[in-house]
């Protein structure tokens, strides 16, 4: 019995020699993995280094710069880093390939690298000039995914300073007196507080008349004897076959969603 108690004991102190030296490694490989993690701070700007792809895109993102956003680990422990690309890099990327990934649904501004593939870099703009940089590109992008009525309301604004809301009413204007034909028929697709006309209201388009800040386009209508200045936007052409319907709808859904 004696004996038996020793080795009982024995094999107890062996097992808790051996979940001692366990412990021991774990926390050994937990500190490894937190300090490579807090080698790395949200905000510090870094730089890909040569040769690192795009897995997404197949595509080479050498030389791209921005800052830290989020730091994560992936399935294998590895330090995953997530990358708010700085301004200078947003606008070196095409658009074709923005609206490429737009399409796709992939994010074109915060991309994930693993630690090792990027470097620390000196800013060279400022948080100010990223979220500009974004903006301008989020309204170039705003049409895509929209099919043919998305490329041609894209087309219709090519060129134009966005940030112009005049410019772009009358590169509206200028594109419809070419589109239209001088006089069609339509209908009050919107409701309406209070005026002459309500929805459901047949009229005579008579041609544009002019250009408003808030509502946008204003047309010369005609019901019955009577003519009234009405917003383009709040009217849709009679008969979808007309050849004016295609163009009075795209700026409808662009002024919708300006």
């Amino acid at each position: 019995m004696k004996i038996m108690a020793g080795f009982a004991r024995e094999l107890v102190r062996r097992k808790q020699q051996n979940e001692g030296e366990l412990a021991q490694e774990q926390p050994a490989s937990q500190a490894a993995e937190d300090e490579e993690q807090s080698a790395w701070k949200v905000g510090d700007c870094v730089v890909v280094k040569d040769g690192v792809q795009d897995v997404d895109a197949n595509g080479s993102l050498e030389g791209y710069q921005g800052r830290i956003n989020d730091i994560d680990t992936d399935e294998e422990n590895r330090v995953l880093l997530g990358i708010r690309w700085d301004s200078v890099t947003l606008k070196s990327i095409p658009l074709s390939s923005l609206e490429q990934m737009e399409e796709e649904g992939l994010n074109w501004s915060i991309y994930y690298l693993q630690a090792e593939e990027v470097e620390r870099a000196a800013e060279r703009d400022t948080q100010a000039q990223v979220r500009m940089a974004f903006q301008e590109i989020s309204r170039q992008l705003a049409w895509v995914g929209m099919g043919e009525e998305g490329e041609r309301i894209r087309k219709i604004l090519e060129g134009v300073d966005l940030d112009d809301e005049r410019a772009i009413l009358e590169a509206w204007e200028r594109y419809l007196r070419k589109a239209l034909s001088c006089r069609f028929k339509a209908k009050v697709s919107e409701f309406q507080e209070g005026g002459d006309l309500q929805v459901g209201d047949r009229v005579s388009v008579q041609g544009i008349d002019h250009l408003d800040d808030l509502y946008g386009i204003i047309i010369e209508v005609r019901q019955g004897r009577d003519y009234f200045d009405f917003p383009l936007c709040d009217l849709e052409v009679a008969g979808r076959k007309s050849l004016n319907y295609q163009p009075v709808k795209d700026y409808c859904v662009w002024f919708a969603n300006q």
